[in-house]
């Protein structure tokens, strides 16, 4: 499963409990294999970004998930649903499900 955590993050923050999608973060992750990114140019990442758009983010994406060498699942939080959307239309073959919900007892 990979975790889009929106506009902006920060690994570090989230790690240390100090954003409130941490708890859920960290449930899902005694569940499943989690994987969490940085966009580039912001939390851990370097940058500066020139592009802002769209497709440059649906290819960020799709690098990260080509980087696991296996179709994945996207959680996508916030702002950050339209790209794992388009990432799914353009890739089928890449994401085998989108998560709208999760809801964890």
């Amino acid at each position: 499963l990979i975790a889009l955590t929106g506009w902006v993050s920060h690994l570090d923050v989230l790690a240390a409990g100090r954003d409130l999608r941490s708890s859920l973060l960290r449930r899902l992750a005694d569940v499943t294999e989690l994987v969490l990114y940085d966009r580039w140019g912001t939390g851990l990442s370097p940058g500066p970004v020139t592009d802002f758009g769209l497709e440059s983010s649906v290819d960020e994406l799709e690098a990260v998930v080509r980087a696991q060498g296996r179709p994945v699942s996207l959680l996508a939080m916030s702002q950050a649903g339209p790209v794992a959307v388009a990432l799914a239309a353009r890739r089928p073959e890449l994401v085998t499900r989108l998560v709208e919900k999760a809801q964890l007892v």
